[in-house]
């Protein structure tokens, strides 16, 4: 499953940019960063990128198409899972209910899914449909331990804080 997350970052690196440089998304560059991924590089040798529909926030998502080591065409998909998991057919019972625990937990999480796609050249929102779910991705971004002493501080000055973010609501309320 990480290999299909390393291959779905919109902005893959090359060998004039290193891995750990893929992009401005943190959540892409922590995927690159990750320990499983330094130690298999190798994951990813053979692919090469066709296209790529890029993430917006109205479809939550990203779209690679890669040629495989063996020629194949895939589609790889990763995103919210509140909105790929609604892409993906047969998707098992455990899944929708580990996305509202691991939300509540203050996991960010990401939802990779593939399907074959020999018939495309390029790749559209339209095409992200009759996907088969890999898997999901979880990120741990726990608040500084300075927060509580800094928002106290803020309350004490009276400066009322509000927090805007693109999180889901579930992991927002736990950070905050």
């Amino acid at each position: 499953m990480l290999r299909w997350g390393l291959l779905a970052t919109e902005d893959a690196p090359t060998e004039d940019a290193p891995q750990d440089a893929a992009g401005t998304n943190p959540m892409d560059a922590a995927l690159w960063q990750a320990p499983a991924a330094a130690a298999q590089r190798d994951w990813l040798d053979g692919y090469r990128r066709v296209a790529v529909c890029p993430f917006d926030h109205d479809r939550r998502r990203v779209s690679v198409l890669v040629d495989g080591p063996e020629g194949g065409r895939v589609l790889v998909t990763k995103g919210s899972p509140e909105e790929l998991l609604t892409r993906c057919r047969d998707v098992p019972a455990t899944v929708r209910p580990l996305v509202a625990e691991q939300s509540r937990q203050g996991a960010r999480l990401l939802a990779v899914a593939t399907r074959t796609a020999p018939e495309l050249q390029d790749v559209s929102p339209h095409d992200e449909e009759h996907l088969s779910l890999v898997g999901l991705l979880a990120f741990h971004d726990p608040p500084k331990r300075a927060a509580t002493a800094a928002l106290a501080k803020l309350a004490r000055l009276g400066v009322t804080v509000k927090i805007i973010t693109g999180d889901h609501l579930m992991v927002a309320t736990w950070v905050c």
